[in-house]
């Protein structure tokens, strides 16, 4: 390597949390034509993406191959051993008590680890304890020590700044959790504690969420431990349910830059003011489903400006009327990437035509939507005329029927409308 990168390394060993210093390598490993820039670069962009946006995927791709760095320079690895690329360089490393004592100083200066996953260290604790690499640590993970490896490790005099903790936990009530608040005294810079494939009993709940308050911890994070639903709850109330993991299970479905309102019973302001916290900016589909938003709904909706990478929307089932498609053609706010629509059903037409009640979206309203200026992506607009029981006699299909809706400027917008026979 060469050595007049090695300041910009070093940097990021300095600031290890930091992308700026990383960037700075990267872009510099660029100006001489190395792609491992480009990767360092990208596994940043990577880093701060939600682990469901769709963006996740072609990045990944793209920096599977690239070249790339792991440690920065090549260094020794001759002991039982795996790590964790993050950001374009190792940030975890798992393996042996003994192995990380003989290893780690040296492994340090050539990758910013941050999280250590100890293997088997019985009888170790103490060489464990007494190594200063420990305190370059973000994160200590101790999978199954003994109780007096355990308590040696802990007590670490370069452990005191230590921000996350994983233990392995057995806690059967309140005095268990007493010994457990006596062996985090030393850690004053403990702000996540993890439980690992451990018991919590019932009765230790109430003690463990009180330590937990008492430490001024941040989260404590009880998802792989054996412990009762009650016993979650009990940590909630104590606690608050932002700093306990599992948090409660979400009423939305936002996965794959889908977010799915279907079947959720939200009400039309309770959806307004989930779409409004602007937690879905990534979104490319919204799906309502039978959600009953009504046209009040859409037009809050297509007012509030938290949807900028929406592409489909899908409104089938919201009960709307040419009310709300016409609010969505005239106050949609950053829906420039909409390419479709789709409006359930058409007005009824008839017994058993259409729709069933008085929702539905006429022609007259869908070619207004089609030449919205507000909504420049848009490409089609889905309808659905059902024939229920044998209604429409002769008339009565199942296919599509398409219709183009031509601009000024010649783009084409398709209003389609999907005929279908039920049952």
């Amino acid at each position: 390597m060469d050595a007049a990168l090695r300041p910009l390394f070093d940097a990021i060993l300095d600031a290890p949390e930091d992308d700026q210093p990383r960037l700075a390598l990267a872009a510099r490993l660029t100006e001489l034509g190395d792609p491992r820039g480009e990767h360092i670069r990208l596994a940043c962009a990577l880093a701060q993406l939600a682990i469901d946006d769709p963006a996740r995927a072609a990045l990944t791709e793209r920096c599977a191959r690239l070249p790339s760095f792991a440690f920065f320079e090549q260094v020794d690895r001759d002991f039982p051993h795996s790590y964790v690329v993050r950001r374009g360089f190792v940030e975890e490393l798992a393996c042996s008590g003994a192995a990380f004592v003989a290893n780690a100083a040296r492994l340090m200066r050539a990758a910013p680890i941050r999280v250590y996953d100890a293997g088997p260290i019985h009888g170790q604790g103490a060489s464990l304890a007494a190594c200063p690499a420990l305190a370059r640590l973000r994160r200590l993970r101790l999978r199954a020590p003994g109780d007096a490896d355990r308590a040696a490790v802990l007590a670490s005099p370069h452990l005191g700044a230590l921000p996350e903790l994983e233990l392995a936990l057995q806690l059967d009530g309140p005095p268990a959790v007493a010994r457990l608040a006596a062996e985090l005294r030393h850690l004053r810079g403990l702000r996540r504690l993890s439980t690992h494939y451990g018991t919590i009993g019932g009765r230790a709940c109430a003690a463990l969420g009180e330590l937990a308050r008492a430490r001024g911890l941040e989260v404590l994070d009880v998802r792989s431990a054996a412990i009762p639903a009650a016993g979650v709850a009990q940590l909630r109330a104590i606690l608050g349910e932002a700093r306990v993991l599992p948090r409660p299970a979400s009423r939305v479905s936002f996965r794959f830059g889908v977010l799915d309102l279907s079947g959720t019973s939200l009400s039309p302001a309770e959806i307004a003011a989930e779409i409004a916290t602007g937690a879905y900016a990534s979104a490319i589909r919204l799906v309502f489903g039978r959600n009953r938003l009504g046209d009040a709904g859409v037009a809050q909706l297509a007012a509030c400006g938290q949807l900028p990478a929406l592409t489909e929307l899908d409104l089938h089932g919201a009960d709307i009327t040419d009310a709300g498609a016409r609010a969505l053609a005239t106050t949609a706010v950053g829906l420039d990437h909409v390419a479709h629509v789709a409006l359930g059903e058409v007005p009824r037409a008839g017994d058993g035509i259409g729709a069933q009640d008085e929702t539905g979206v006429s022609d007259a309203a869908v070619d207004a939507l089609a030449r919205s200026p507000r909504l420049p992506g848009l490409r089609s607009i889905t309808r659905t005329k059902t024939y229920r029981h044998g209604a429409g006699g002769a008339d009565a299909r199942d296919d599509r029927e398409v219709t183009p809706i031509r601009h000024a400027d010649g783009r084409v917008v398709e209003s389609i409308v999907v005929h279908s026979l039920w049952p």
